[in-house]
């Protein structure tokens, strides 16, 4: 059952008036009142206050009050672009391909980009995992991480010309 309107709770009073024969001029007065309402029929209590305030908000600042947006939802967190799992799939992969033929060093230093992604303790992790030294800070894990690619890269170079 949804909640009554002003104009129908009115509508009852006055219904009530009449019956119990009150005063002409209270009955004028919910009559008049009834009518200079029709424009707002079928608003409830709620509705009608958050019209009263902004209009008083409006006589009072000059403003029209705007109705607050809804609060956007919380986003989820985004997972890491490039995480140490990926990275090191993608080096353990690439030396392979090394090992088996030799690539420009451009190709091997275009890796770097994505390396710069991962943080500094995953860097550090990665070049662990790959049997290199434990490096101070990131760019020297990643500097250390390329370095050993090349140095496969090289040497592939020169099986090759022996």
């Amino acid at each position: 059952m949804s909640e009554p309107t002003l104009r129908e709770q009115l509508g009852s009073i006055i219904e009530g008036l009449k019956l119990l024969e009150s005063k002409k001029q209270v009955l004028t007065f919910l009559e008049k009142l009834d009518a200079l309402l029709a424009p707002l029929e079928g608003y409830g209590f709620a509705e009608l206050s958050t019209l009263l305030e902004q209009a008083a908000e409006y006589q009072r600042t000059g403003v029209l009050p705007v109705a607050a947006a809804p609060k956007a939802k919380p986003r989820a967190a985004k997972p890491p672009a490039y995480d140490r799992d990926q990275a090191l799939a993608d080096m353990i992969a690439l030396r392979d391909a090394l090992q088996a033929q030799p690539h420009e060093f451009s190709a091997i230093d275009a890796r770097k980009t994505a390396l710069n992604k991962l943080s500094a303790a995953d860097a550090t992790w990665l070049g662990l995992q790959l049997g290199l030294s434990k490096a101070k800070t990131k760019a020297a894990a990643i500097d250390a991480v390329i370095a050993h690619l090349k140095h496969i890269n090289q040497n592939h170079y020169l099986k090759a010309d022996g």
